[in-house]
């Protein structure tokens, strides 16, 4: 070891430790559904605090190595430092500073190392870092770029799943969704016309509900044919053995 000597290793590992394990403390903090803005603005500071001491961390690995410590020997650690920058720009694609208080503490350090210490044996290695880490900027704006991309994605699908779901169950006409022949899914106006509950309704076939089954089947197989919709006039049969008439108007999707 360096001249800082065992101890000091030992200082950064328990150092080191509590901070691997708090990522997965801000991960279940997160996640929970009972944050408001005003939490998550306040862990996120944390946040970046934390990543700033884990940079610092790894990049304070370089001042406890040997000073005479082998070309391979450091090179390998260089190159396991290099990977946890790589793979940490995707998963702190989140907040670039956090990122950026992570990666320049923790590669700042090692180009040092190569472009001082092993000038005349890597005279490219310090520079190779030093453009690793612009390619990292790159790559973690990127990585940003597209999950905020996907995260409006899912905020717009969802806002018109509510919207449609909102407008299937206001809806004045009875709906009914049926996936071969059974009913998987209506609104609320299916269960009034026919006098049933959901749990009455939802997994029965379709030909239940008609006071005749050879109705259901002939129409069924006309819809199917056609790519337009599909109209016919049929009597129903309500769950209290009540029959009606009632126009159904389908569409294969």
């Amino acid at each position: 070891l360096s001249h800082f000597g065992a101890t000091m290793a030992w200082i950064w590992a328990l150092t080191m430790l509590p901070l691997a394990l708090s990522s997965l403390l801000f991960h279940r903090r997160f996640c929970s559904p009972e944050l408001d803005s005003e939490q998550i603005g306040w862990l996120e500071r944390r946040y970046v605090i934390r990543c700033a001491l884990s940079g610092l961390g790894w990049g304070g690995t370089v001042f406890l190595l040997p000073d005479s410590l082998p070309v391979v020997q450091a090179t390998l650690i260089a190159f396991v430092m290099l990977v946890i920058a790589l793979g940490s720009a995707a998963a702190m694609a989140v907040s670039r500073a956090a990122y950026y208080v992570f990666v320049f503490p923790m590669l700042a350090p090692l180009a040092w190392m190569f472009l001082i210490q092993y000038r005349s044996d890597l005279p490219f290695a310090g520079w190779g870092v030093l453009a690793f880490l612009l390619f990292l900027l790159s790559f973690h704006e990127m990585c940003g770029r597209t999950l905020l991309a996907a995260l409006r994605r899912q905020v717009c699908s969802e806002v018109l799943a509510r919207e449609q779901q909102v407008i299937f169950d206001t809806a004045a006409e009875a709906i009914a969704l049926v996936r071969e022949d059974r009913i998987v899914k209506c609104n609320r106006r299916f269960f009034e016309m026919m006098a049933a509950r959901e749990d009455e309704v939802i997994g029965t076939p379709m030909w239940v509900w008609h006071a005749e089954i050879g109705d259901w089947n002939r129409h069924r197989a006309a819809a199917a044919a056609q790519a337009t919709a599909y109209s016919y006039v049929a009597p129903l049969r309500c769950r209290n053995g009540e029959v009606f008439w009632a126009e159904l108007t389908g569409r294969a999707v």
